[in-house]
């Protein structure tokens, strides 16, 4: 055979092994955009499921106090009388687009809009509600798509689970300052909802998992610093939100918190030690990440997917990176891994393309599958001799990578672990495992 059907061949089977790469690669992506598609039709069934029963009355009313009457009956509201001498409306059955809630029913003052009261109404615009209602119990009024305008009364204490959930048309909410929470899923799918204004609150603690999430249109939103939890996926597939404040006081962010946001930079503050699964995932407009405080673990595919992140300043407190941490962020050019960094995860760089060198920490003892393929920018490696095992297609498929160092304290390596990356030379002593690997390869070394 010719040299040049030789070389030929060699290419071919390159490339084979490489797009084998690449299809492994795309699979996981594949299965990862599938499995958030299921997700998110997952997510609207269960709120459907949730709010199924529309007359549910509690037996006591937020404040404790027992019911003494469920099925009371005032003009379009059927209301429920409570001990303490107020009244929880259940239910409304009329007909007008513009609703005024009375203060009283009976002779009886209206604390609370009970569950599921205005459920899937699509005809009301506007609802006025009086100072006496203090809570808005789980899904008070969901699903009410021609709902534009609503009062939230100074009174306010509590919105609950799901309380505005497919208000599809209401674009503005103002929350009071007496108002410590906003419950599970309050504003999801809202995708009309432009602007959500708190009102100075300092006793404002949590927001809960899902409250904003999918509201595409949202863009304006100032949180209160007394915060110190957003819950999971709370603003999930908001498109439209580019900036965000992270409260000073907050301690915890929710897996997938800021999932498909449109986010472009964030600071995260000192009180938060994690970052936990998916928080930013699939940001892609996120360019700028900095920590104030000592965070220790950044979670699985907490990065995964921001196309446009260009710089992340890195603590030294960082002691963990998970599995598909920073995949595809392709416009990542430098980042500086902490001392203190002694776990990394699978495919935690993979795809990193314009990544131009990368610092392995001396407490790593192990290069996990994937964890830097398809690093196209990277020339030059050097692996600590506190590693012990190199794993499947770690190095596979950088190609402007040049050098890599390997020490002989190296006894494992994986099954393609530089596979298509063929402008490398391999420094390792001989006798070694990387120089026994390299011989059987028929990749370039170079010995001390």
């Amino acid at each position: 055979m010719n040299s040049t059907k030789k070389a030929a061949e060699s290419k071919k089977r390159k490339l084979g092994k490489k797009k084998i790469i690449l299809i492994c690669v795309s699979a996981v992506l594949a299965i990862g955009a599938a499995f958030w598609a299921v997700y998110h039709f997952a997510l609207s069934d269960y709120f459907a499921m949730r709010s199924d029963i529309t007359e549910y009355t509690a037996d006591e009313n937020p404040e404790g106090s027992p019911a003494v009457d469920k099925y009371a009956k005032s003009g379009s509201f059927t209301y429920a009388v409570y001990e303490d001498g107020t009244a929880t409306l259940t239910s409304y059955r009329g007909s007008e687009k513009n609703i005024t809630v009375p203060k009283t029913v009976g002779g009886h003052t209206v604390l609370t809009i009970g569950y599921s009261c205005f459920f899937n109404d699509p005809d009301v615009i506007s609802i006025s509600i009086p100072d006496s209602v203090k809570y808005y119990e789980p899904y008070a009024f969901y699903g009410m798509s021609g709902l534009r305008e609503i009062t939230v009364p100074e009174s306010m204490k509590e919105i609950g689970e799901g309380t505005f959930v497919k208000c599809s048309s209401l674009e503005e909410i103002t929350i009071p300052a007496g108002v410590s929470a906003v419950g599970e899923g309050a504003f999801s799918e809202c995708t009309s909802l432009k602007s959500v204004t708190f009102q100075g609150s300092d006793i404002m603690r949590e927001i809960g998992g899902y409250a904003f999430s999918y509201c595409e249109a949202l863009k304006d939103i100032t949180l209160p610093g007394s915060i110190t939890a957003i819950g999971a996926h709370a603003f999930d597939g908001c498109a439209a939100l580019s900036e965000i404040r992270l409260p000073s006081h907050l301690n915890e962010l929710g897996e997938y918190a800021f999932k498909e946001s449109g986010v472009t930079d964030i600071t995260v503050p000192d009180g938060v030690t994690a970052i936990n699964e998916g928080v930013f995932s699939s940001c892609t407009s996120l360019k700028s990440v900095s920590f104030k405080g000592s965070i220790t673990e950044i979670g699985t595919s907490a990065f995964s997917g921001c196309t446009a992140l260009e710089t992340v300043e890195l603590p030294d407190t960082l002691k963990s990176i998970g599995d598909y941490a920073f995949m595809k962020c392709s416009a990542l050019k430098s980042l500086k891994l902490s001392q203190n960094l002694s776990s990394l995860g699978a495919y935690a760089f993979a795809d990193c393309m314009s990544l131009t060198e990368i610092n392995i920490p001396s407490l790593i003892t192990e290069i996990p599958v994937y964890c830097f393929a398809g690093c196209d920018s990277i020339t030059s490696v050097t692996v600590p001799d506190t590693v012990t095992g190199i794993l499947a297609y770690s190095f596979a498929s950088m190609d402007a990578l040049t050098d890599i160092y390997v020490p002989d304290s190296v006894t494992e390596l994986g099954e393609g672990w530089l596979a298509n990356s063929a402008k490398v030379t391999l420094h390792c002593s001989s006798g070694s495992t990387a120089h026994s690997y390299a011989e059987a390869n028929k990749i370039k070394t170079e010995t001390p």
